[in-house]
């Protein structure tokens, strides 16, 4: 550098940015080669250290993160002492600081300090700060105007630029995030100085749109049937208070949430319902529903939005609360078994059952320990769950937990010295949200091991076969296959029409004629009559409704209340013998299909069925004396009974098969027990013979009366009914070609 004095061209002389970019530093830090310049400064008078000089070796000799000083107050140290003007330093750095927020250089505490050091320059300070906020998430962002309001250093310019981007960014964060922020914010309130703690509130809602915080507008029936207490709007103007101002606040949000949950519970599916009718957008609708539940992105100003919507499309239907009890969505969780041991069965004949057929449901403890098995349920189930053991008593606990915005657990049996090595322990359960149903057993006292095998049944809610069926003959009737871009105008019109016509089903005031097509929702469907009438039965206008809404509910979970009761009885008996009614051409069938009764047997009551024409002129409530004869013939038969018969004739090619096989004789039921046993053990590995199996068992067991002569009609009556335990399930195993297969294997078995 001394040699290019003697260059008389100024514009050739070396300069110290010459040299800095082009020699490598190394083993040097940067304070200490500024030190080094100060030592040796006399030398350089005619080669200043500039600002761009500092800013080039800054680049390429930042502080460390782990410094102890702040590097802006390191930087601010450096220009004064090579006698620079820090607000020009500041003025370059700006990109290295973009680069050293991206890459997490600097804590917030530093970068505050820089801001205080900056902002009474309002351009600067704006530049600064879009570079961080555009660097950093929003949790930093909220993280910063905390920091910034402790420290009291948020003037006019702070406040212009941090204030809109964090509105802007906190509106558009998850609902979780939501929630954080206000906490965070409550913390972080005594931390600031008193006189300055209003303002502080002020400014985390400066500008906010303050209709996005009111609570959705409601009905008194909407209200009435989400049964919480309504949410007040997000107070953000009362701010006197301070902190009392962020506890209202975080229990308000919560409060939100708990209620667009139960909201979501209820609603969901009748707008699955408006979906499958094709009704204008109801399929997007239910998408954001299920988003609120399953996207954690969701803000509250968008799941806000969306409850309005939905509310929307509620608002033309008249008889909400109806339609919901008829979906059975109005209950969001009821214990219907707390959980009691069954004292007339002993566990043997279960625990060989369960073992046949779940035989991985099984749990060992070992002794003094606990153990914790989680099942997980489905939303809208109604789920029965039984515990046995092979060999002690214990201590049992059984909570369910559901998903959603609180994650409550409801304990549903806890007992000690539960003596389940002798008795089955059931209980059973409706819930609309899913969860996990949590079995704990406790064995600490115990020195010995023990084994405990649990089954799990769960179905999907019932809801009300009739007025499906009654609504979808109406529906096809005004829409048949035409029925795209439907309103939610045009299903509450069709509505009126279908309770109009409950009522009068309800009243018996309605002909057999007017009930023609009702027939076929009668045969096909696995109706329990009393079921459907107490479901029915929730009102017949739209008076009788607001005021026997909570008689009905008691009695759907099993309180008496008699005049209802008695009503119901009676509907009961109508359709009952309607049910009959429907059934009677198939029990012939059946009866003659399978050659069920003597050749020579002429009896008075099959000729006085097959002779029974309908009166389509008597009305419901005249059925049960002029079709007194169905009653005295079919009394013992429940809606499950008839729906076996029905099955049994749609797949008479199984009876015919076990009729061949001839496994109902003396000879064939050792046959049957003994082929059983070794299949049992042959399949053992085997999850889907093991499966076809099991069907075989079953239906072995559903299709005995089918395969023998009955003595008479009263005697095949008889017969069908002794079978117990029917279910749907149960009835399904007689279906499929699985079972056919296994027939078959069977058959051919047999003859071997």
């Amino acid at each position: 550098m001394q040699a290019s004095k003697l260059i008389n061209d100024v514009h050739l002389h070396l300069q110290w940015i010459d040299i800095i970019s082009k020699v490598k530093i190394n083993n040097l830090s940067l304070d200490q080669f500024i030190q080094a310049f100060q030592n040796n400064k006399e030398a350089f008078k005619e080669f200043p250290f500039n600002t761009s000089v500092l800013i080039n070796l800054v680049q390429r000799m930042h502080p460390p993160k782990n410094a102890k000083e702040s590097p802006f107050i390191t930087f601010v140290r450096w220009n004064h002492t090579l006698n620079l003007d820090p607000t020009l330093f500041f003025e370059q750095f700006h990109s290295i600081f973009s680069h050293g927020v991206k890459n997490q250089w600097y804590e917030t505490k530093d970068i505050a300090e820089l801001f205080t050091r900056i902002k009474s320059q309002d351009q600067l300070f704006g530049q600064y700060f879009y570079n961080y906020s555009s660097n950093v998430n929003t949790d930093d962002l909220w993280d910063m105007f905390l920091h910034l309001s402790k420290i009291d250093a948020i003037d006019k310019v702070v406040q212009k630029h941090l204030i809109p981007t964090i509105i802007e960014r906190t509106v558009s964060v998850n609902a979780t995030a939501f929630q954080r922020h206000a906490k965070l914010a409550k913390n972080s309130l005594g931390e600031i100085k008193p006189d300055y703690q209003s303002h502080f509130i002020n400014l985390a809602f400066q500008a906010v749109d303050r209709q996005q915080y009111e609570f959705p507008l409601t009905k008194p029936n909407i209200d009435n049937i989400v049964a919480l207490p309504k949410p007040k709007n997000l107070d953000i103007v009362n701010t006197k208070s301070k902190q009392e101002f962020f506890d209202q606040f975080i229990k308000q949000i919560n409060e939100w949430f708990n209620w667009f949950d139960q909201f979501i519970d209820i609603f969901q599916p009748i707008i699955d319902w408006l979906k499958a009718h094709n009704v204008t957008g109801s399929s997007q609708l239910l998408i954001d529903l299920l988003r609120i539940r399953d996207d954690p992105k969701m803000t509250l100003i968008e799941m806000r939005s969306i409850i309005a919507g939905t509310l929307k499309s509620l608002q033309p239907f008249k008889d909400l609360a109806r339609l919901c009890q008829l979906f059975n969505c109005i209950i969001p969780f009821q214990i219907l078994d707390q959980g009691s041991l069954d004292y007339r069965n002993n566990t043997v004949n279960f625990l060989t059952e369960l073992k046949r057929f779940q035989p991985n449901n099984k749990l060992v403890i070992e002794a003094y320990k606990t153990r914790e098995h989680s099942i997980s349920i489905d939303d809208r189930q109604q789920v029965q769950w039984s515990l046995v053991s092979g060999n002690y008593p214990c201590n049992i606990t059984v909570e369910f937990r559901s998903y959603g915005a609180d994650n409550r657990y409801i304990q549903l049996f806890q007992k000690e010295n539960v003596a389940i090595n002798k008795y089955v322990l059931h209980g059973q359960f409706e819930t609309q949200r899913g969860g996990q149903l949590i079995i704990i057993i406790d064995n600490q006292a115990n020195p010995y091991p023990i084994t405990i095998w649990y089954r799990i049944k769960s179905g999907s809610l019932s809801t009300c076969h009739l007025f499906h069926g009654i609504f979808d003959i109406y529906f096809n009737k005004y829409y048949g296959q035409s029925s795209e871009n439907l309103g939610e105008e045009d299903l509450s019109r069709l509505l009126d029409e279908v309770f109009d016509f409950i009522n009068k089903l309800l009243n018996g005031d309605l002909s057999l004629r007017a009930m023609t097509e009702l027939r076929a929702v009668f045969y096909d469907k696995n109706i329990n009559i009393r079921d459907e009438v107490k479901k029915l039965f929730i009102s017949s206008s739209n008076e009788k409704n607001y005021k026997s809404f909570n008689m009905l509910a008691n009695l759907v979970q099993g309180q008496k209340n008699q005049p209802i009761e008695r009503e119901i009885e009676q509907v009961c008996e109508w359709l009952q013998v309607y049910q009959y009614y429907s059934h009677t051409n198939v029990i012939i069938q059946c009866i003659e299909k399978f050659d069920l009764l003597p050749s020579d047997n002429q009896e008075e009551k099959i000729v006085h069925l097959k002779r029974l024409s309908g009166n389509e002129n008597c009305s419901l409530k005249d059925i049960t004396q002029a079709y007194r004869i169905l009653q005295e013939c079919f009394r013992a038969l429940t809606h499950q009974h008839l729906q076996l018969i029905k099955i049994v004739v749609e797949c008479s090619n199984v009876i015919e098969m076990m009729k061949k096989a001839d496994l109902y004789s003396e000879q064939g039921r050792l046959r049957f027990q003994e082929l059983r046993d070794n299949l049992t053990t042959q399949f053992q590995l085997q999850e889907l013979n093991n499966m076809i199996l099991n069907s075989w068992i079953i239906t072995y067991a559903l299709i005995e009366p089918f395969v023998d002569k009955a003595k008479s009609l009263d005697d095949f009556v008889e017969r069908v009914s002794q079978i117990k335990n029917l279910e749907g399930s149960s009835l399904n195993h007689i279906k499929g070609t699985l079972l056919l297969q296994v027939v078959l294997s069977i058959d051919t078995a047999v003859d071997r």
